[in-house]
């Protein structure tokens, strides 16, 4: 097993290069790219605000024994869904 060190030729992993590159590529596709990137952020929105809706039903409406915050939470799952 040898200890010696990586030639000189051997670029280290990681870094911008491969970040760079992705993005020139992507320069054709902007309207594309920009479009994924939108809907990523709003399902990850959603996936955000779906538990928070829940817990709006159960602490403001159940727990409370009222309608109105748990219809709410109920219409706003049904938007996001």
């Amino acid at each position: 097993m040898s200890t010696s060190a990586p030639p000189s030729s051997v670029r280290p992993a990681g870094g911008f290069g491969p970040i760079l590159r992705a993005l020139r590529y992507l320069r054709r596709y902007r309207l594309e790219a920009l479009g994924a990137l939108l809907s990523l952020l709003l399902v990850s929105v959603a996936n955000l605000a779906a538990p928070q809706m829940i817990r709006i039903a159960i602490d403001e409406g159940l727990a409370r024994g009222e309608r109105r915050p748990v219809l709410m939470a109920v219409g706003g799952l049904v938007a996001i869904a």
